[in-house]
């Protein structure tokens, strides 16, 4: 099972940070660093099946596709930001990590615009 590989990364990866911490190293920010991007590795199958998955839904449905690439998009720009976030505040700078999900929450709501379009002439169209 591939959980059992990212949970058993994360633990050996937050005891050698612990270890290292409990040193005063530097190191100890490296590691925390280095697990998180293998874990974001041993997951990334998992990423590329959720965008396959959405790819046949739009062909089965006869939605544009565009609405659930837009769809994938706010899923993997809300992960990134949420790794991004905790990875600052690991390293101690919350300030940069605020900043990360202003930016966001600002991409995230600028690349929804389409569906709003959508719905908006969808439920237009019903009305009318």
């Amino acid at each position: 099972m591939e959980i059992l590989k990212i949970v058993g990364v994360g633990v050996v990866g937050a005891i050698i940070f612990c270890y290292l911490k409990g040193m005063n190293s530097e190191l100890s920010t490296l590691t925390a660093i280095a697990t998180g991007i293998v874990v974001l590795m041993l997951s990334i199958t998992y990423v590329i099946n959720t965008i396959r998955f959405f790819t046949e839904m739009s062909l089965k449905t006869g939605i544009d596709s565009s609405l659930f690439i837009i769809i994938v998009k706010i899923i993997v720009i809300s992960y990134l930001v949420d790794f991004s976030v905790n990875l600052c505040e690991d390293i101690g700078v919350k300030s940069i990590g605020d900043k990360i999900t202003l930016g966001g929450k600002v991409m995230i709501f600028s690349i929804s615009i389409p569906i709003f379009n959508t719905l908006i002439e969808s439920i237009t169209s019903i009305i009318v």
